[in-house]
Order: structure tokens, then C-alpha cells, then sequence
């Protein structure tokens, strides 16, 4: 490779008057590092000076000036000086002992601190001029990471990998990427190839965060919430300062500052302070447990509170709540006991003859006459026998602090004596049993003799030789028969017939020839229906027995049933009417925020109510729940209520209104459950389409 410099002098004018030095061109190089990475120099306040690198191929430069703000060092470079001056200078004067001064040339653009100019002067005197023969050389850049940016002279060439042909002599490259340190440099290409290895520093760096004494707390950067829970690894950060929350329920948020560092991970641990407390709550096994009015559980419950007020309660069957409001602090873990008191009524009995021994649910009482102090509210079978007469039982209702009356006629018969150790808590010396049978139509009710599940129909079992009481239950239908079994001949054989089958059997003989006649070819008696309920998941009751929750699917009998939704101590309630063709079968039931305010606001107020009816020594239903037979006097909370009254197969369903202006005297009539619109509707559906004559009593 050859070079050669051809020189051409240029005769100096015939006159000295003029400086042959000028300032050609001066800028700013926004991309040169020199000032504030590779030969930083600061001045006397501390600041990095800026550098202007004084293009020229002339040396013995007598001075540099920039005035009062002074120059701090001129260094002489390969083709060009570089003088560090203070940042805010505004001119520079330049001195050379041949060429002559430039005076106060005043800078084009603001000098700044850490920042590089370049000024490219031009003589007169001398001019140089460099013919180059050498060939361009390959230049090879490797950056690492490997999509980094990079500049050659200032210009971008290429993301990656660079390698091209360059001119020899000396260029400047600079190597950049998002979250790194920036690298830069000079390369001499002279006649080989050159190759350069760029890795840059990272400029960011992670860090993780941990909690105790749990994981899972939800962690928030510079104000954004993370997608992932504790233990937690940030992305790649830039270096600096961070603000970390975590958020966990039942604990107390925290806040923390953390420093990220080049290419380092940072850890931290939080350790959450508690916000709750462990609370027990004990009632009786058959207590259900209300926190807040919610359900929480029957019997116990334990589970973690965070701080506050709440209200516990425990109800039972018969008894009144037991009511707790408690404040739970943070930390102070509480067992809380709950013991519901039992409702109590009196019952007073008298016979005719006296002298009866009295059994009331197995349990002897003495004779009578006699008053039983402290009887639980509700059903109870009451047996009364004496020597010589038959025996007796009923199905008393006791009433909360009131005194029921039993008067009993004891007719002359057997010689039984009722005894608690006998085998059915009936009778004992029994002289004989008889085997019986007992049906239902339909079948599978529920039977009760002499106050005591006994299984479902159809029943066959021994009966001692006396009296009995029968009750039979299909869903909110009651039948009670009083039998006698004799000891020498008399019925062993019997039958209850549920007020739907009855009206079904008295409308089969108006059904003409076109309708069978047989028991097994009667029209179906069911349908299939959906409930649905907002909210989801609501207990289900028709007819006030509980059928599991919604979205529910099932059959039920033709004919009026009410619905009642129960949640969270809400209630909403529905009347349908289920026809055999046609009508809705696809049901929706709501609780509205109404209703809940209502529910809520008269929780903690009640009114004693007395209901009366006609008949009486009817049942009664309040909310779903049995509270007796009228005439019953009764405590009922402020607020609306679902009532049904029934006996035999009549019945009157309807809500109340309890508040404190209302009557406390309730009288209701009962009527048939199928009234002469219901079954002209109901035979509308099972007659054939033509004529009949259809006679309503």
C-alpha cells in the first residue's frame, strides 16, 4: 500500500495586515461521550467542563482564551487540540505566533457542561492537501447483547452484528440499547482488517419481594398492581429508586422503598402486621351460628375476624336466641359462648273420672288433675289411662307462656295403665295386639302414631287394643285420624286420603267412558318444574319444606304452592299455580334491597300477635316454620311475614304486615283448599273435549 502527500505552498500576500487563520464551522456533537465518559475534567466550582476539540492541522497555538471565565487545559490531539473551558462560556480568542488571532469569536450555540463542540479552523498560509491511495479495509463490530444499536462516525449503520468496508484512517463508533450503559470509542483502520468486541454494562437490574407470615399478598409498583402474588420477581428495571407496597387481607398494608442496582437482584421481605383475630364461637350441637346475621355454622365455628364490631347470635329450635355483640381487636383471640334459653308453657290436664296417670312424650306426670310446669314449646303427645277405662292420646300444642287446658272423658273399657318404661309408651298390661295396616293415598307420607314417626305408608305393625291418634304428613298436608283398636274383631285396616287425590277421585266419575276408571291408569298428578333465584345459591322451600337450593329442578303436585327463597337472612316468597296442560313451568324468584332493609331494620323488634281462626285447632305456619294451632299467641318480629293456616283441606295462605301500628288480634276463615274456580279450572284440564255437567257444592 502506498501513500504520498503533495504539497502545495501558497505565496503569502504581499501584506501582513490580515490574520491567516479563520474559524471555518463550529458545532455541537451530540453523540460524543468524551466530555462526560471517556476524559471527563472538572473546573474550579466542581462542574465537568465541556470540550472544544479545535479541529486544525497547525501546532505551536500560542494561547486559548475565553476571557475572565478562563480556560482550565488544552490538550493536544492526533489533527486537532481539545480545550476544556467552563460550562456558560460565550467567546474564545485564539492566538498563533504566525498565523496570527482570532478575536472574541463569539460561540454559534450555548456552551453546556459534559458536552463536546468541535471548531474546524482554516489557514492561510500553508494548505495541505492529502491524496490517499490506500484501499477501504473491512471493519467488524460484535456487540453483546446481540440486537444492540450501532453508530459509526455518528451515523446509525445497523442493529446487530456490523461488518462492512470503511476508508482507512480514524472513526468513531458508539454502541447503544434500552436498559445499558452506552459504549463508544475510536477505531484506526489502517490495512488489515479490524475487528471490535462491544459488551455492554447493564443498566438495570430486578429485585423480589417475600411475606410473611404468609404468601399470596398482592404487590403494587410506583402505584400499579402486579399480576403475581408473593414470593414475587420483578421484570428487568432500570437502576434506581423504587417504591414497593404489599397488600394482604386480614394483615396491614406496607410500604417500602427499594434500590435497583446494575445487573444485581434486590430481596426484600415484608413481615404483615395482623389485622384480625382467631375467634371461636360455642352453642349447642343444634344451634345454628349467626355472625353479622350470616350463617357461619351449627354447633361451633371458628375462623379468623378482622378488627370490628359484630353481632353474634345462636338460634335454636324452641329457644330464644342468644345474642353477643362483641368488639374484636387485632390479635386478642376470643371464644365466645352462646347458650340459647328454651321457650316454656304449661299444660293443665283434667279427666273425668280423675285419677288418670299422665305420659307426655314418654315421661311420667303424675295424675290428674294436674298442671306440668315447664313443658318446651311445641307438639307433644299427651297419653292419660286408668284402671278401667280405654286410653287416650292426643297431640297437644304447648304455647310460650301460656297454659294450655286438656279435658278428657275417660270412656269405660280395658284395665290399661299408661306407663314411660312400657315398649311403645303407650300402655301397659296390654291384654292383646293386633297387627295393622296402614295406607296413604298417595302413598309415601310420612306417619305418626300417637305422636311418633313410624316410617311411611304403606304401614303394617302391632297396635295395642285401645285408642290411637294417626297423623299423616304430604309435604304442608296434615291428616290426623283417631282409631280404636278392639280386641275381638273390629277394622285393621286403614286409609288416609290426601285432600289432591280426593278432589282427583271425586272428578273420575265425571270423566265419561273416555277416562279408565283404575287407580293405575289415573292422569298424572306431577310436573316438572325449574326455580331460579337472584341471588344463586338461595335455600328453596315449597309449600315450607326445604328442597334443597337454587337453580332447582323437580316435580310437583297440580295446584297452588307457595315458593320462598331464603339467604343471608333475606327472604322473598311466590305463589305459583302448576297446571296440568300449559301454564308456567319456569319460575323466578328476587330479593330486593327493600326487603333486606325491611328484614334487617326489624331483626331486633317483635310484637306478640294472637291468631285466631275458623275452625280453630288449626296449624299454623309462619315464615315456613310451625308455631302451633290456633288460637296461638305469638312473638313475631316487626316486618312482613308469610302466613298459612290449614286443617283437613282447608286452608288460607297470605302475608302479614307486623308493625307497631298494626291490629294484635289476627282472624282468618278457612276455606276449601279447592274452591269452585279451582276446580272448574283443574276439570278443564282432564276432560275430554265435549259436553258435561259439572255439579260445585
Amino acid at each position: 500500500m502506498k501513500k504520498f502527500l503533495t504539497t502545495l505552498l501558497l505565496v503569502a500576500l504581499t501584506s501582513s495586515l490580515f490574520a491567516e487563520i479563520a474559524v471555518k464551522s463550529f458545532r455541537k456533537l451530540e453523540n460524543d461521550l468524551d466530555a462526560r465518559v471517556n476524559e471527563p475534567l472538572k473546573d474550579q466550582n466542581g462542574d465537568v467542563c465541556a470540550i472544544i476539540k479545535v479541529v486544525t492541522t497547525q501546532t505551536g497555538f500560542s494561547s486559548f482564551d475565553c476571557g475572565q471565565i478562563g480556560v482550565v487545559k488544552t490538550v493536544q490531539k492526533p489533527s486537532e487540540i481539545w480545550v476544556y473551558v467552563p460550562y456558560g462560556a460565550k467567546r474564545i480568542t485564539i492566538t498563533h505566533p504566525q498565523l496570527g488571532m482570532i478575536r472574541d469569536y463569539f460561540f454559534t450555540v450555548p456552551v453546556e457542561k459534559a458536552t463536546v463542540y468541535e471548531m474546524v479552523l482554516i489557514t492561510g498560509r500553508i494548505e495541505t492537501v492529502v491524496v490517499d491511495e490506500m484501499n477501504s479495509q473491512w471493519l467488524v463490530i460484535n456487540p453483546d447483547p446481540a440486537d444492540a444499536m450501532i453508530y459509526l462516525d455518528d451515523n446509525f449503520v445497523k442493529s446487530g452484528m456490523y461488518q462492512a468496508k470503511v476508508k482507512p484512517g480514524v472513526h468513531t463508533y458508539r454502541v447503544e440499547l434500552a436498559l445499558y450503559h452506552n459504549e463508544a470509542g475510536k477505531i484506526e483502520i489502517t490495512d488489515t482488517k479490524k475487528v471490535v468486541n462491544v459488551k455492554l454494562r447493564p443498566a438495570f437490574g430486578f429485585f423480589s419481594v417475600t411475606s410473611e407470615p404468609e404468601s399470596g399478598a398482592k404487590v403494587i409498583v410506583e402505584g400499579k398492581t402486579q399480576t403475581k402474588t408473593t414470593p414475587f420477581t420483578s421484570e428487568a428495571l432500570s437502576s434506581g429508586e423504587y417504591t414497593v407496597q404489599v397488600v394482604k387481607e386480614m394483615y396491614q398494608p406496607l410500604t417500602q422503598k427499594v434500590m435497583v442496582y446494575d445487573g444485581q437482584t434486590t430481596p426484600i421481605n415484608f413481615i404483615l402486621p395482623p389485622n384480625f383475630a382467631q375467634t371461636k364461637v360455642n352453642a349447642p350441637a343444634d344451634a345454628t351460628i349467626y355472625i353479622n346475621n350470616q350463617q357461619k355454622g351449627i354447633g361451633t365455628w371458628e375462623g379468623r375476624l378482622s378488627a370490628g364490631a359484630y353481632n353474634f347470635e345462636a338460634r335454636r329450635d324452641k329457644h330464644r336466641p342468644a345474642r353477643q355483640e362483641v368488639m374484636i381487636t387485632a390479635g386478642d383471640n376470643k371464644t365466645i359462648e352462646l347458650q340459647p334459653t328454651p321457650i316454656f308453657g304449661s299444660l293443665d290436664v283434667l279427666t273425668d273420672p280423675p285419677g288418670a296417670s299422665i305420659i307426655i312424650d314418654g315421661k311420667d306426670y303424675g295424675s290428674s288433675p294436674n298442671t306440668i310446669y315447664n313443658l318446651p314449646i311445641g307438639d307433644c303427645t299427651v297419653q292419660l289411662a286408668k284402671t278401667g277405662y280405654n286410653s287416650v292420646s292426643k297431640i297437644i300444642t304447648i304455647t310460650d307462656g301460656k297454659s294450655t287446658e286438656l279435658v278428657e272423658s275417660l270412656s269405660s273399657g280395658n284395665s290399661n295403665t299408661v306407663s314411660p318404661s312400657s315398649t311403645n309408651n303407650v300402655v301397659e298390661n296390654v291384654i292383646t295386639e293386633k297387627s295393622v295396616t296402614i295406607n296413604s293415598n298417595p302413598t309415601g307420607a310420612k306417619l305418626y302414631i300417637d305422636g311418633m314417626l313410624v316410617g311411611q305408608t304403606p304401614y303394617t305393625g302391632n297396635l295395642s287394643v285401645g285408642n290411637h291418634l294417626l297423623r299423616a304428613e304430604q309435604g304442608m298436608e296434615k291428616i290426623d285420624k283417631a282409631i280404636t283398636i278392639l280386641q275381638n274383631g273390629g277394622e285393621s285396616n286403614f286409609n288416609i286420603t290426601f285432600a289432591q287425590q280426593a278432589f282427583m277421585e271425586s272428578t273420575n266419575g265425571l270423566l265419561g267412558t273416555e277416562q279408565p276408571t283404575s287407580n293405575a291408569n289415573l292422569p298424572l298428578l306431577t310436573k316438572e318444574i325449574t326455580v331460579n333465584s337472584n341471588p344463586t345459591a338461595s335455600n328453596l322451600y315449597i309449600d315450607g319444606t326445604m328442597v334443597g337450593q337454587t337453580p332447582y329442578n323437580g316435580t310437583i303436585r297440580f295446584g297452588n304452592h307457595i315458593l320462598r327463597i331464603e339467604k343471608d337472612g333475606q327472604v322473598a316468597e311466590k305463589t305459583i299455580t302448576v297446571l296440568k296442560s300449559g301454564g308456567e313451568t319456569n319460575f323466578i324468584l328476587a330479593i330486593s334491597q327493600q326487603q333486606f332493609a325491611e328484614n334487617t331494620m326489624s331483626s331486633n323488634a317483635q310484637k306478640t300477635v294472637r291468631i285466631s281462626s275458623k275452625p280453630s285447632n288449626a296449624d299454623v305456619y309462619i315464615d315456613g316454620r310451625s308455631i302451633g294451632r290456633t288460637p296461638i299467641d305469638c312473638e313475631l318480629a316487626i316486618g312482613k311475614h308469610s302466613m298459612i293456616i290449614t286443617t283437613g283441606s282447608k286452608k288460607n295462605a297470605q302475608d302479614i304486615d307486623v308493625n307497631s301500628t298494626s291490629d294484635t288480634d289476627l282472624f282468618f276463615e278457612l276455606f276449601d283448599c279447592y274452591s269452585s274456580k279451582t276446580i272448574t279450572s283443574q276439570l278443564s284440564q282432564v276432560l275430554s273435549p265435549r259436553l258435561h255437567k259439572v255439579f260445585v257444592v
